[in-house]
């Protein structure tokens, strides 16, 4: 009865320092009202490693579903605090629809950390969280 993330994807899982990961996120509303989509950052988005979306954003849309990602390495932001956040293409998502965002991170760091999803509606804890966990490889 909870909107969740039906997929989500990392691409490519092998890239170089300064090259951009490309995450696609599927999402449902199972709903049975509309749910209320947060649009900041618009997608398609990208951010650098180092930044985070308070940074960019500010504060988290309060009630709105947004999407986020972390790593073991999120740059040079504090370990667990999830800062990739991602926004919708339009503020609301109807009962039983599907919609697809892609957002983007430059990576900066060489290794191999892995990356997950969650889903938040602001201000709140997590729907979805630490999901679709996926290794990938930085290399200098």
């Amino acid at each position: 009865q909870l909107p969740h993330i039906l997929s989500a994807t990392f691409s490519p899982t092998h890239l170089k320092v300064g090259e951009v990961l490309q995450v696609e996120f599927v999402v449902k509303n199972n709903l049975p009202i509309p749910a209320r989509l947060s649009t900041n950052p618009k997608p398609p988005y990208t951010y650098d490693e180092s930044k985070a979306f308070w940074e960019i954003v500010g504060q988290e849309e309060k009630e709105a579903l947004h999407l986020r990602v972390t790593s073991d390495h999120p740059g040079s932001n504090h370990p667990g605090s999830w800062p990739w956040l991602f926004g919708f293409e339009k503020a609301s998502l109807a009962p039983s629809e599907t919609t697809t965002v892609k957002g983007f991170i430059r990576v900066q760091t060489a290794g191999t950390f892995e990356f997950r999803v969650g889903l938040v509606p602001g201000g709140h804890g997590f729907i979805d969280d630490n999901a679709f966990r996926t290794k990938i490889t930085i290399e200098k």
